[in-house]
């Protein structure tokens, strides 16, 4: 293995074996920049190229080059001071920790490369939050013969090609030493200073100049040193005092969700209920309280749901059902990612610092809508096509006190499963089937007792692949015929087929489970609450709020009149609201003492925000905070306008404004996920149930 031609003698003294060690170690460097460079010659033909690029092409390749040099230098500093020292020791021990180490960096960088092809999103230290079983099914990959092949010939690939490729390499010592001082300049820069930002026109476009090994290694290194920085926040305090309560810009209203906390230390989210109800001007009482049917969408986002979907509309049956509803066109969901819906639509609830539904078993006890409804004589039932066990969902239901649990593991032989993907993997069943078999077992709720149904789907989410596919192919052509696109959109879209098709697959099946409810006694005081869990990222997205911004559907049979409204809501408005309407309206005993982080919908037609709204985009933890019309995302502020667009705003002021909003309440949340409380047993006990 110690063959390398840069070898012409063996070398005697200290100096001379530093040089010649310089001179071998750059030929891995080259190696290794050549194996970096392939990978992102192999990512830029697996992804989407836009417009934006192409106009900015030569800014674009200089950043990516950059961002992947940055990379390669920093990696190689820290491994030639691990290696460096074996070299003196022992040559061989030298060539074969270099080996192993450079071609398992260059493995994993692949399967970054990979992950962000696939998902359309970086990979930080979230992925430390994830089982090997999640991670599977998030990437639809189920462990075969051909991809156990494939993965060991890429292993064998890499291995040989560290083996070989730097004996023919030959090295000078002038470069063996300018190597070895970028070497070191990029041991001395870190992780920290790993890459240059850009803005190419999107926020995918942005993520794809990016190197993704060195964004993981750097989210996980800030994972690992992060520390509460609590002198920060108390001289921020002091700096700004009460300004950091109370007006958004947009508005004359207060922050509507500023709660005032009754016992920080013990329950750090416990406040009073001040919700105000909004729902019953809308709604004729009826004799007996409503049932309420959640739909919850995987992946439905406004960018391609509605009026003004920037690229374009392929729901026309929720398009149409929206003019019959209450219609938010402005609502954010809390996460980039299935795993906090639950928690935020169905309980207004904090994220602890990875998901709350990550805390497993040692989920605090907590009231939520299933539970509160359920001490006033609701049934409950939650329906999901795919594994319940995925994001631990059943638990969090089951701590609900949910009355039944319907997933993949009940369906029987009669229902048809999604198309597996070429490793033979599925998510489980799709949307026909997960609501065929909710009408089919209806039923199960005892007559007399209203219920609260919540049924999530999985067919809008990778691989895509639907039933009755050629029909939805051809519903997606016909489609963008009727959109009247352009040469060029018609173009990228096509390149998104199999994700359109799944829309209106979803779509189409929404509208078959509406017509057939239609012919049910109970649709006459029956409400369809219908969002989705996130925008799915699978399709390039455009803005740091693209991922959030979903549509948010009120349809009801019980409406006495419509309504289409621009305020900005979020999930966590959701449950609030809903029980201000029973309370009011039907009498039910909710508490009055509740954890809810929303403060209600607002049905303002005009646009403004006058929440706060802590977003938590990965399992990584709350790295995002939206407050009235400003947003802030890392170290960067944006401006929110009508039509959820998002433009930079650079103000360091109103910056640290929110960063120290962002920070309270990072504290605040962590102080809960590790105390694992959030409400006294005496209210548990009334409305709770395990």
């Amino acid at each position: 293995m110690n063959g390398n031609k840069n070898e012409e003698h063996q070398p005697t003294s200290f100096k001379e074996r530093f040089v010649v060690l310089l001179q071998l170690y750059a030929s891995y460097v080259l190696t290794f920049l050549t194996c970096v460079l392939l990978l992102r010659v192999y990512e830029m033909c697996a992804n989407h190229i836009d417009s934006n690029i192409k106009s900015h092409l030569a800014s674009f390749v200089g950043t990516l080059l950059v961002n992947d040099l940055l990379f390669v230098f920093i990696v190689s500093g820290y491994l030639l001071v691990i290696t460096g020292i074996f070299y003196f020791i022992s040559q061989k021990a030298f060539y074969v920790l270099l080996v192993i180490l450079c071609s398992v960096i260059v493995l994993v960088h692949l399967m970054l490369v990979q992950y962000f092809s696939v998902v359309l999103n970086l990979l930080g230290a979230d992925a430390f939050q994830y089982s090997w079983a999640e991670i599977k099914q998030t990437l639809g990959v189920a462990v075969s013969k051909n991809l156990v092949f494939l993965l060991v010939s890429t292993i064998i690939a890499i291995v040989l090609a560290f083996v070989y490729l730097p004996r023919y390499i030959k090295v000078g010592k002038k470069l063996g030493l300018v190597i070895a001082v970028l070497c070191l300049v990029g041991l001395f820069a870190g992780f920290s200073n790993s890459s240059f930002s850009a803005r190419f026109g999107s926020e995918y476009n942005n993520n794809l100049v990016q190197n993704k090994s060195a964004y993981f290694y750097k989210a996980a290194l800030q994972t690992i040193s992060k520390q509460p920085d609590a002198d920060v926040i108390d001289e921020m305090s002091n700096m700004f005092g009460d300004q950091l309560i109370g007006k958004p810009d947009n508005s004359n209203n207060t922050i509507a969700n500023d709660f005032v906390y009754k016992d920080e230390a013990n329950f750090p989210f416990l406040h009073t209920d001040s919700t105000k109800d909004v729902l019953s001007a809308f709604m004729k009482r009826s004799a007996t309280p409503p049932n309420f049917v959640f739909i919850i969408v995987e992946g439905l986002g406004r960018a391609f749901s509605n009026d003004n979907a920037y690229l374009g509309s392929f729901t026309p049956f929720l398009d149409s059902l929206s003019t019959h509803s209450l219609y938010w066109e402005n609502c954010i969901s809390t996460a980039g990612r299935t795993f906090e819906v639950l928690p935020s639509v169905l309980g207004s609830l904090p994220y602890s610092q990875h998901g709350f539904t990550e805390l497993g078993g040692q989920m605090p006890r907590y009231l939520g809508l299933i539970s509160v409804l359920g001490a006033n004589g609701y049934h409950s039932s939650f329906y999901y096509a795919g594994d319940s066990k995925f994001d631990n969902m059943n638990l969090f239901v089951k701590r609900q006190g949910i009355n039944f649990i319907g997933d993949v593991s009940t369906f029987g032989s009669s229902y048809k499963k999604l198309p597996a993907n070429a490793e033979g993997f599925t998510w489980g069943y799709g949307d026909f089937e997960l609501f065929r078999k909710y009408l089919e077992e209806e039923g199960r709720c005892p007559a007399g007792k209203p219920q609260v149904s919540v049924l999530l789907t999985v067919s809008t989410h990778s691989p895509f692949k639907v039933n009755d596919q050629a029909k939805y192919d051809a519903l997606f052509e016909k489609r963008i015929r009727e959109l009247k696109l352009d040469t060029t959109s018609i173009g990228q879209h096509r390149e998104y087929k199999p994700q359109y098709a799944s829309v209106l697959f979803m779509d189409d099946a929404i509208r078959h489970f509406i017509g057939a409810y239609k012919s049910r006694p109970s649709f006459q005081n029956t409400v369809f609450i219908i969002t989705g869990d996130h925008r799915m990222p699978d399709i390039p997205m455009s803005t740091k709020i693209d991922r959030y911004h979903i549509p948010l559907i009120i349809y009801s049979p019980m409406l006495m009149r419509t309504a289409r409204f621009q305020a900005v809501v979020s999930h966590l408005d959701i449950t609030p609201s809903l029980l201000a309407f029973e309370k009011k309206t039907y009498h039910l005993k909710t508490p009055t003492l509740v954890t809810w982080m929303g403060a209600g919908l607002d049905t303002t037609r005009f646009f403004r925000n006058v929440s706060n709204y802590p977003l938590i985009p990965t399992k990584q933890g709350v790295s995002e905070y939206l407050s009235g019309i400003y947003m802030l995302s890392g170290n960067d502020l944006f401006q929110l306008s009508p039509g959820m667009g998002l433009d930079p705003f650079p103000d360091e002021t109103k910056k640290q404004k929110l960063m120290q909003l962002l920070r309270k309440f990072q504290n605040r949340n962590n102080k809960m996920g590790t105390n694992k409380t959030l409400i006294p047993d005496s209210l548990f006990k009334r409305y709770g149930k395990m």
